[in-house]
């Protein structure tokens, strides 16, 4: 299989799972780089969102609010094409057993949206941060 990097100098095509595959998600918005930040703006908004519900899910033991927003949240960062984003979701959709051992993996979760984010800032798709 022949590899590849993109744009985070992460290798892609053999397995590797990339942060952010900007190639892949240009494609998508069919080269649009102005579809492509108005979509990370949404997907942005809504992360925010889906994360606060799955926590809200996690702390009143409701699996259905967990996974619900989890499947959500995995499709929407396909749509980005953030693939250990989509991983993680999928792990937190399709969980069987007790909400606290999900706990790992949604630290892990909010590490990995945090890292997206960087790394579509360093593409120039979003504003640089004021922190």
């Amino acid at each position: 299989m022949k590899e590849g990097r993109n744009s985070r100098g992460t290798r892609g095509g053999d397995g590797l799972e990339a942060v952010f595959d900007e190639a892949e998600m240009t494609r998508q918005m069919m080269c649009d780089r102005a579809f492509m930040v108005k979509a990370l703006q949404i997907f942005f908004s809504q992360t925010e969102e889906l994360m606060a519900q799955m926590r809200k899910g996690m702390e009143t033991g409701d699996p259905k609010l967990v996974h619900g927003s989890a499947h959500t949240l995995k499709g929407s960062a396909q749509n980005v094409s953030a693939h250990r984003m989509t991983r993680l979701a999928m792990e937190i959709e399709t969980f069987e057993g007790d909400l606290d051992s999900v706990a790992p993996i949604m630290d892990a979760l909010g590490e990995e949206i945090s890292a997206f984010q960087k790394a579509v800032t360093y593409a120039g798709l979003m504003p640089q941060s004021k922190e």
